[in-house]
């Protein structure tokens, strides 16, 4: 018995060892953003980074890292000259800036320092880390980074007097400032009281700036003077104006920019923006650009769109006035409820799921077009009243089902069929199902449709007949595709004239039953193997407790990430495993040793 023992406690190990070297690692392939670092306006390369001496004895040393799962920092090693290339999309790189040892200033001699990554600023004086983003650039794009140096910026002064503020803007949007101080709440109507100088000889800085998406600065006037507008203005200016104890100022919105591109942006967390709100990211379903066309509906490619359909975000540079094709697929049991984008019409194409959409000339961020539908029964039958239907969740991706009841027309002969069928059973009712997915077309009034006669696992249907079905025992006889027959065992409830059986495939069905017979209590035989399918729930508050579990579970689905490596769970349970079978091996040596 101890041999035995001991040779199974080997087999175990064995197939342990075995299991953990079939563990594989999945490989995903990505997209590359390879970037070329090129830094200039003459530093220095020395000891793997790079040196600027910004003037005064004063320099900064900048060098690239990447950070890791855990959260720590890894220092890449600079080459001794330009031109290093990497992938954004390799490792989650940073340029870290530090001054040197010895050209630290204190007090009033503080002198802070500014990054250019291209012509985009960075503060690096209090931020030591700055994140290359792999959706702000291009693959094969090079970024040309510099250093600058700045001062503090000087005490604001104390102002003495309250001025009224009113602003109108003819978007949807914009904020407004008085000497830095915001005035009001962001709109189109903005009223507020800030402070600055009423009279005298200093004036007041202003600025305007429009909400995103809500276009460019096109004219300006305050007090019914009107502000130069600088060529190159997007939506912010800043300027100066004369003290008065109040200012009127009237914004209009710029109207010839049609060629000037226009951005698209979808998120489906806030790993790329952390500013967002909830409500401001795109849940329950995936975007995809599938083409961008021009006014004369040439197709103009994809270069300008970058796009991660694994993790659900992308942006997109536009100009206005194109035509944009978009695959916009919601998870199951929901359905796109949204057909005006910045108020600009989505147009449903032939093929599922597609729209086309023409951009505005302003930017757009996509998100809650996405709403949650529940899977319905539509009958048109004089027999059923109303209805319920359950799927399983693999059974389809996306959207949500449609069961269709109505009244079967049947021959005289296909009714004798049924009534061979049913034997010694008694048909009621004759019934026609059929099961559609639908995907909205914005609206549940018009929607794409794919027809679902079978289906790989068993759909639970509840029907509410109008009137009752006579007999004890109940059954459903179903024609399959094929032409054959097959009884269905069902529930009956006689208290609230509801049916429950389960199916794989919709066509006609007939609802039979027949009085119970002299063989205590036992259940008629049928002639199918399906009899014991159908267990009626113990209560209905157990049955709603578990629908109401189904239904949790379809909302908290969520997509899971492609890994790097394979799932480790199983692997660490084979590890357990082995060294509870290694742990009885040497416990059974011990005990031989002993005795």
């Amino acid at each position: 018995m101890k041999k035995m023992r001991i040779s199974i406690c080997l087999c175990l190990c064995l197939a342990m060892i075995l299991s953990i070297l079939s563990v594989h690692t999945e490989a995903y392939a990505y997209d590359k953003t390879e970037v070329t670092l090129n830094f200039i306006d003459n530093p220095t390369f020395q000891d793997n980074e790079v040196i600027y001496n910004v003037g005064d004895g004063i320099y900064y040393k900048i060098g690239l890292c990447y950070r890791t799962d855990e959260g720590t920092y890894t220092k890449v090693d600079l080459p001794a000259s330009n031109d290093l290339k990497i992938d954004l999309n390799a490792e989650n790189y940073f340029l870290y800036v530090r001054p040197g040892a010895d050209s630290i200033e204190s007090g009033s001699g503080y002198t802070g320092a500014m990054l250019y990554v291209g012509e985009e600023p960075m503060d690096v004086s209090r931020n030591q880390y700055v994140v290359l983003d792999s959706l702000k650039y291009w693959d094969g794009e090079t970024l040309k980074i510099r250093l600058e140096k700045y001062g503090p910026p000087t005490p604001g002064p104390t102002y003495p007097d309250k001025i009224s503020i009113h602003g109108t803007f003819d978007g949807f949007g914009m904020n407004i400032r008085l000497n830095t101080e915001r005035i009001g709440n962001e709109g189109s109507n903005i009223t507020g009281v800030g402070k600055g100088y009423a009279s005298g000889d200093i004036n007041n800085l202003l600025q305007i700036q429009l909400a995103f998406g809500a276009g460019e600065i096109g004219t300006i006037t305050v007090n019914g003077q009107s502000i130069a507008i600088p060529e190159g203005t997007k939506d912010t200016l800043a300027f100066s104006v004369a003290p008065a104890s109040s200012y009127d100022i009237v914004v209009t919105m710029r109207k010839d920019q049609t060629e000037v591109p226009r951005t698209i942006i979808w998120e489906s967390e806030k790993e790329h923006n952390t500013s967002l709100k909830d409500d401001e990211l795109l849940k329950h379903g995936t975007i995809e650009i599938l083409d961008v066309q021009d006014a004369d509906g040439n197709s103009v490619g994809l270069d300008n769109v970058k796009q991660d359909m694994v993790k659900n975000y992308g942006w997109a540079s536009i100009l206005p006035g194109s035509k944009v094709i978009f695959r916009m697929t919601p998870d199951y049991g929901y359905q796109l409820t949204a057909l005006l984008i910045n108020d600009e019409k989505l147009t449903a194409r032939e093929e599922q799921s597609t729209l086309e959409y023409i951009m505005p000339d302003t930017n757009v961020h996509i998100c809650g077009i996405f709403e949650e539908v529940e899977d319905k029964v539509v009958t048109a039958s004089t027999e059923v009243k109303t209805g319920e239907i359950q799927i399983d969740d693999s059974e389809i991706a996306s959207g949500s089902v449609v069961l269709s009841v109505k009244d079967a027309e049947l021959t005289e002969a296909q009714k004798a069929e049924f009534a061979k069928a049913a034997t010694d059973y008694q048909i009621a009712s004759y019934l026609n199902l059929d099961l559609d997915q639908v995907l909205y077309k914005g609206t549940a009034d018009e929607v794409w449709n794919n027809s679902l006669n079978t289906l790989k696992n068993s759909a639970t249907v509840k029907l509410q007949l109008a009137q009752g079905v006579d007999g004890k025992k109940i059954v459903i006889v179903h024609e399959k595709h094929d032409g054959t027959y097959e009884i269905l065992p069902a529930i009956y409830d006689s208290a609230t004239q509801t049916i429950t059986f389960e199916t794989t495939s919709f066509s006609n069905y007939a609802i039979a039953g027949k009085a119970e017979s002299g063989n205590n209590g036992e259940k008629p035989s049928s002639g199918s193997d399906n009899d014991d399918k159908v267990k009626k729930p113990e209560n209905t508050k157990d049955q709603n407790k578990a629908n109401t579990a189904s239904k949790d579970q379809k909302k908290n689905k969520s997509k899971t990430s492609a890994a790097k490596t394979g799932d480790y769970g199983s692997a660490e349970l084979y590890v357990m495993m082995l060294l509870f079978g290694v742990a009885l091996v040497g416990g059974s040596g011990v005990m031989k040793k002993r005795r």
